[in-house]
């Protein structure tokens, strides 16, 4: 009986560190795209600075997938890498709108979502320095933002501008 229990143990152990160690790995890679955005804005390479971005975007949906679905066997690894990919999402989103802030062309095509204030409504777009956001009901208070980048605009697709685009 005491060696069904000794091996159930060693089972559950190689199990949880399996499952620690493989999201310490995906940890690490994100990581160091991390590092590389550092340097890509030292360098104001902001295309770089993107691609590190994405990377961790992909990493960092690994990380919550593995830890969705076995995760939950390594109880405090889970705990850990769940607040990880909270922090790890809230820096690729401070790199995406950096990269909006500086340009916007660059993030052709992606979806964002952002809290927008504008400084100023121009041709019906409310602007912010570069940032040029499209929508139904431009105003000059804050608003959450959810749309596409396209031609160097975000068009909100939150207020319905989408549909009247069409």
């Amino acid at each position: 009986m005491w060696k069904k229990v000794r091996t159930s143990i060693a089972v559950y152990i190689y199990l949880a560190g399996m499952i620690g160690f493989t999201l310490f790995i995906i940890e690490e890679a994100s990581q160091i795209a991390t590092f590389s955005t550092f340097m890509s804005r030292h360098n104001h390479d902001l295309t770089l600075m993107l691609k590190a971005s994405e990377l961790m975007d992909v990493n960092n949906q690994l990380i919550i997938n593995i830890n969705k679905y076995i995760g939950w066997i390594n109880p405090f690894s889970y705990i850990s890498y769940n607040k990880y990919a909270e922090a790890q999402d809230l820096y690729s989103n401070v790199i995406k709108y950096h990269i909006l802030a500086h340009q916007p062309k660059l993030l052709e095509g992606k979806a964002l979502e952002f809290d927008f204030t504008p400084h100023a409504i121009e041709n019906g777009m409310m602007v912010s320095g570069q940032v040029k956001v499209v929508s139904a009901r431009p105003q000059l208070s804050t608003i959450r933002v959810k749309g596409i980048v396209q031609n160097g605009k975000v068009l909100d697709n939150s207020t319905g501008v989408h549909d009247q685009l069409k």
